[in-house]
């Protein structure tokens, strides 16, 4: 869930390396195609420096962009980014780093979970998440996201049918491409641990001992953690074997 998350992030930032070009985007292509990043074959042919977009990019996401220049600062030009795609809709600001690397900033909007076209077969989990805040770099050289944090809030949680309410989150992606998203219900009612790389990901919930029958039951037995909790698993069912 959250990789293909950070995958949507990545592939924004680079698209906006792009835009550094004079002209529209097919002229760039007609004089430089071979020393092109593979993934600048996605912007539109009419992209010029100031507004550009995308056709939906490939893979289980189907993400669009569209940018627009908002304004030029004492540390260059800075893009208005939209992200659009089945279950997401987020908006934020794309910048070049001082170290070559393209910065994403004020990235917010709402996230499906569950309408997300990420998965294998319908998630056994469910809820809306509010991004808030996100901080990005993206490395236009490799394509790959160097670094990645988010914070915000989570709605109308539910796990196999089962209400978790809501509470605060925050996610990361590390260098070795591991990702992390951790989900905390007011008051310490529940935790939400949810992790994986390339290979997939699985969930954990984690709920005080007296609280056990609060867990999905098709989830297995709870396990004790110590300190009078309990946690049950759950494997997600990620469509896997796409890059970051």
């Amino acid at each position: 869930m959250i990789r293909a998350l950070l995958l949507i992030f990545g592939l924004a930032l680079g698209l906006a390396l792009a835009l550094l070009a004079e002209g529209r985007m097919a002229h760039l292509r007609a004089i430089a195609s071979d020393r092109l990043p593979a993934w600048t074959k996605f912007i539109s042919p009419d992209t010029r420096f100031w507004h550009g977009q995308t056709t939906p990019l490939p893979g289980p996401v189907n993400l669009a962009a569209e940018w627009r220049l908002a304004r030029l600062d004492r540390a260059g030009p800075v893009w208005q980014l939209q992200l659009a795609a089945p279950g997401l809709s987020l908006s934020g600001a794309v910048r070049l780093g001082t170290d070559g690397r393209m910065s994403l900033e004020q990235l917010q909007g709402p996230v499906n979970v569950a309408a997300l076209e990420i998965w294998e077969t319908p998630p056994a989990l469910s809820g809306v998440l509010q991004i808030t805040r996100a901080d990005a770099a993206f490395d236009p050289d490799t394509g790959m996201l160097a670094r990645l944090q988010t914070e915000g809030y989570a709605a109308d949680v539910m796990l196999d049918q089962t209400p978790f309410g809501e509470g605060r989150f925050a996610s990361q992606l590390d260098s070795g491409g591991r990702w992390q998203l951790s989900l905390t219900l007011p008051d310490s009612q529940a935790e939400v641990e949810v992790e994986g790389d390339t290979l997939g990901g699985i969930l954990r919930a984690h709920v005080p001992q007296d609280r056990a029958d609060a867990l999905p039951p098709g989830w297995g037995n709870p396990l004790p953690l110590g300190d009078d909790r309990v946690m049950v698993s759950y494997l997600l069912p990620l469509i896997v074997g796409d890059s970051r």
